[in-house]
Formats: C-alpha cells, sequence, structure tokens
C-alpha cells in the first residue's frame, strides 16, 4: 500500500493488553502451600519430599490454586489517546514540586488517571466499574497501567521482533532453505535479531515525562 491518503485512512493508534489479577489473597495461598512443601521436604532425610504421598496432594493444591488464579485475571486492552487529547492531558495536570525537581513535564499519575477511561476500549467499564478497579488494585498493579499508557502514547511502539516466529521460519518456512553453494551468512548481518538500542518500557516512559 503506498496510496498516501489509504495509508493515512487506514491509521490506528497503538494498543497493548494489561493483565491485572483481582484476586490477591490467591498469590498468598500459593506462598503458604509452598512453605508447607518445603516443610514436608525437610521432615524426612530418606526422601528429597520426605512424606511423598503428603507432598504430592500439596502440590496438587498449589495447581489448583494456580488455575483458580487465571480465572480472575482481567485483560485490558489499552490504546492511546489522540495526540492532541494527550498534550491536553499533560497541560491539565502540571508535576508537583518534588517533579519539578526531576524535570518532569507533568503529574505523571493524575495524567495516567485522566485518561485511563478513553484509553481502556476492552472491556466497556462504566464509571462504577473503573472506580471499582482503582480501588481494588495496589501500587504496583496501578504502576504497571501507567507504565503501558506512557508507553503507548510517548514511545515509538514499533511492532516487536518474535523471536519465536523467527525460530519457526527458520525451521520450518522460507528462512529454512540453505544458502547456495559456496554462500554463507554475513558474519556481520544483523537481520533476525531485535534492536538493541531500542528503549525499554521505563525509559520510554521516562523519556516521555522529562521531554513531553
Amino acid at each position: 500500500m503506498s496510496d498516501v491518503k489509504q495509508l493515512i485512512a487506514s491509521a490506528t493508534r497503538p494498543e497493548r493488553i494489561v493483565e491485572i489479577n483481582t484476586r490477591g489473597d490467591l498469590f498468598v495461598r500459593k506462598q503458604e502451600l509452598e512453605e508447607r512443601l518445603q516443610q514436608v521436604g525437610q521432615q524426612s532425610n530418606n526422601t528429597r519430599l520426605g512424606d511423598v504421598p503428603a507432598a504430592v496432594k500439596i502440590a496438587e493444591e498449589i495447581h489448583d490454586v494456580e488455575v483458580e488464579s487465571e480465572q480472575y485475571i482481567l485483560k485490558l486492552r489499552l490504546r492511546a489517546v489522540p495526540r492532541r487529547a494527550w498534550r491536553q492531558a499533560l497541560t491539565d495536570h502540571p508535576p508537583t514540586d518534588a517533579q519539578k525537581e526531576q524535570n518532569y513535564i507533568a503529574d505523571t499519575s493524575a495524567v495516567a488517571e485522566a485518561v485511563l477511561a478513553e484509553s481502556i476500549v476492552e472491556p466497556e467499564l462504566d464509571a462504577e466499574d473503573l472506580d471499582g478497579l482503582l480501588d481494588g488494585i495496589n501500587d504496583a498493579q496501578w504502576s504497571l497501567l501507567e507504565d503501558s499508557i506512557f508507553q503507548l502514547n510517548g514511545g515509538d511502539n514499533k511492532v516487536p521482533f518474535s523471536q519465536i516466529g523467527s525460530a519457526v521460519r527458520r525451521l520450518y518456512g522460507a528462512e529454512s532453505k540453505s544458502p547456495e553453494s559456496g554462500e554463507s551468512p554475513s558474519d556481520d548481518s544483523t537481520d533476525g535479531n531485535p534492536d538493541s538500542s531500542s528503549p525499554s518500557p521505563t525509559e520510554t516512559k521516562k523519556d516521555a515525562r522529562l521531554a513531553g
């Protein structure tokens, strides 16, 4: 597709999926079971896990907790907001005094919260749902959302290199064809390798905060 008008018409804003575990108590339950499993192993010198039937039972309980935990994963599909709306959000939420000392251009947490409702495209959340989400998550989960919002709106959002996809193509696809006789891949070729200079999400978020 080379037509400029078609390219512009087909443009979409960047998206990503963020997973939020809504049952933090299951994490503690799994921790407790793993401690019990270790204790069973320490109670006998005959086998590595001591009482094998008891160890197996606890291991099954751990597996059940892991399966149950998967049922309480909230998958949020986030999309970058329009550029003008993003710039306005940065303007509307100036940095705190402490943030100014670090050369931040905006109150990043306030900016992320201001655009969160517009950023979530799936599932559909009403105001009550959104309030419940914000009240139910911890700081680490909020930081995950905040980082994702800044990455979407401030990063370059290039489609990342797929190592597994490239490996399958090398083994079974077009890349599996042997080079012509006498030819060998160039040692200095970087084809098939991710760009090591690409910034991490954390670096991109920092750049967005400082540079605007």
